[in-house]
């Protein structure tokens, strides 16, 4: 009998935070994954790149901050909540602290929002800078799942 109240405990414990997650803003990518590659970029080009996010939760999403690991990104995103189920944009330019290093580069992309309660990796970019500007660089804004070098 104790096992039975204890199984119906927990199995409405379980039912309850589902029912709970699901009423949650979250965050998904349109057209894309989670890794991005800019590429062969020039010394001293700052690539901006387009992402189209979408919240999938039933309640307004509200991102409040946006960061890297390396510090070499610069990030524009919706300042008022998005809306269950609405799209939007989020842009991130590669800004580097030294306009004059060449070679690679990888970074974790971290997001701040209602969703999660602390920063959480949004996306991974990599790239290449070369020394000198030439026809392989990358234009100046991107758009996710429309071209460039999107995908794992």
């Amino acid at each position: 009998m104790v096992y039975k109240v204890i199984l119906f405990l927990l199995g409405f414990s379980f039912f309850c935070a589902n029912t709970h997650a699901q009423n949650l803003p979250s965050i998904k990518f349109v057209n894309c994954d989670s890794v991005y590659d800019y590429g062969s970029i020039a010394t001293g080009e700052e690539p901006r790149y387009q992402f189209e996010i979408k919240n999938t939760g039933d309640t307004a999403l509200l991102i409040t901050d946006m960061t890297s690991e390396s510090g070499d990104f610069k990030f524009e995103y919706p300042q008022k909540p998005i809306k269950a189920h609405k799209k939007t944009l989020i842009f991130v330019t590669y800004s580097p602290k030294d306009p004059t290093a060449v070679g690679s580069f990888k970074s974790e992309i971290f997001i701040t929002s209602n969703a999660t309660p602390k920063p959480y990796p949004f996306i991974r970019i990599s790239g290449t800078v070369l020394p000198t500007k030439d026809a392989s660089a990358t234009p100046k804004t991107q758009q996710s799942g429309r071209g460039g070098r999107g995908g794992r």
